[in-house]
């Protein structure tokens, strides 16, 4: 894991930003598209386990497959416009 980044997206893009908590039950990520437009893409996240996407904005919740990939997990979001998610994983 060393010199691996906390979360990746690709293609790549300078629209999303981000902040992570490391918890004792597992890791949260919200993660925001700055665009006005909605942002398909591949998201690596330096995090495993369950999980789940969350929306801010109606309280849904979503389990999604998140492929392991050497230490990390991979899942393909698509970010509304100027909008954020959730991103909770279990451990």
């Amino acid at each position: 894991r060393c010199g691996t980044p906390d979360l990746a997206v690709a293609p790549p893009t300078h629209d999303i930003s981000y902040q992570h908590r490391a918890l004792d039950s597992g890791d949260v990520y919200f993660v925001v598209n700055h665009s006005t437009s909605a942002l398909p893409g591949e998201f690596t996240f330096r995090a495993c386990g369950m999980a789940e996407v969350w929306n801010p904005e109606d309280g849904t919740m979503q389990s999604t497959d998140a492929v392991p990939r050497d230490g990390t997990s991979v899942l393909s979001l698509t970010l509304p416009p100027r909008s954020g998610r959730l991103v909770v994983f279990s451990h």
